[in-house]
């Protein structure tokens, strides 16, 4: 069995920044694969309580949303 260790928000917090950083560099150069699996990641942790406290993040959940609602997903 594997042993999960416990994030703490701040940790969590630059995990995601640097998840959104990869993100949106995928998205600009539309590598399919990856993009699928980042939209779905950044799906599940902009739920995060602590992923709006970073500006970036909150920008880009923003503008998905915005994107999923236009796209009807």
């Amino acid at each position: 069995m594997r042993h999960r260790t416990r994030t703490t928000a701040p940790t969590a917090a630059a995990h995601l920044a640097a998840f959104t950083r990869r993100y949106l560099a995928e998205r600009a150069t539309g590598t399919p694969r990856a993009l699928a699996h980042s939209r779905a990641t950044l799906h599940a942790l902009r739920a995060a309580p602590w992923a709006t406290a970073n500006p970036e993040v909150a920008e880009t959940a923003r503008v998905e949303t915005a994107r999923d609602a236009e796209a009807g997903r």
